[in-house]
């Protein structure tokens, strides 16, 4: 009988081994979430302050805040959610060519805010640092600037709804073995709204697109939940 044991025994402790080791490299899953904030810079027709250029916006370096969530649902995949406010002031004087000569105007800003959600792909680089790969689509309100010829109110501002599309990476580093990470995010942001630009006296209106792509750099803070 003790033989007959002891021959299970040695038949089952690999299996045994198997599974302990199965289960302590199960994937972890969790949820965090980040607050980070930098610097969000126009790329190309919307930092453009070319006058040929039809689509130009005069937009110069501005500055993001975001609030970053996600839920690792498995070894390398998961699912985010980032929500973002984005701030760019114009320029302020651009003389515009009008019948042989140039009339100056100015702008006031640009922002827009909105939510976007999508895939994730997490990569552990070791027990400390992990990177995030994100692409997300959502929805955004972006607000035309106000513009002033020769110093007074010309065209109002405008609000308008667009889709939005944001694709990047995150960099996240525990800090020992708290549940805080340090946080730092790179991301392009795209979006497309049409503005309807009226005049203050409403004798004039028209409609226009504004192409906006961005580049963010942040940093900041993560919390593990």
């Amino acid at each position: 009988m003790k033989k007959q044991f002891y021959v299970w025994m040695l038949c089952l402790l690999p299996g045994l081994a198997q599974a302990q080791e199965t289960t302590e490299k199960a994937p972890e899953k969790y949820q965090y979430l980040a607050l980070h904030l930098g610097a969000g810079f126009p790329v190309g027709d919307f930092g453009s302050n070319t006058l040929t250029n039809e689509e130009a916006g005069f937009a110069k370096t501005g500055f993001t805040v975001g609030l970053q969530y996600l839920n690792k649902l498995g070894k390398n995949w998961g699912i985010g959610a980032n929500g973002f406010y984005n701030f760019f002031n114009a320029d302020k004087s651009v003389s515009v060519p009008d019948n042989g000569g140039s009339i100056t105007v100015s702008l006031d800003h640009w922002q827009f805010f909105g939510l976007a959600v999508g895939p994730t792909v997490t990569l552990d680089m070791d027990d400390q640092v992990c990177l995030d790969l994100k692409a997300m689509a959502g929805v955004a309100s972006a607000n035309a600037p106000r513009i002033n010829y020769q110093g007074a109110a010309f065209l109002k501002e405008d609000w308008s709804t667009t889709p939005v599309f944001q694709g990047g990476a995150n960099l996240r580093v525990k800090m020992n073995n708290s549940r805080i990470y340090v946080f730092a995010n790179a991301d392009i942001t795209y979006l497309d709204p049409e503005f309807t630009i009226t005049s203050y006296d409403d004798t004039y209106t028209d409609k226009y697109k504004q192409r906006m792509t961005v580049l963010n750099l942040t940093g900041g803070v993560g919390f593990r939940l």
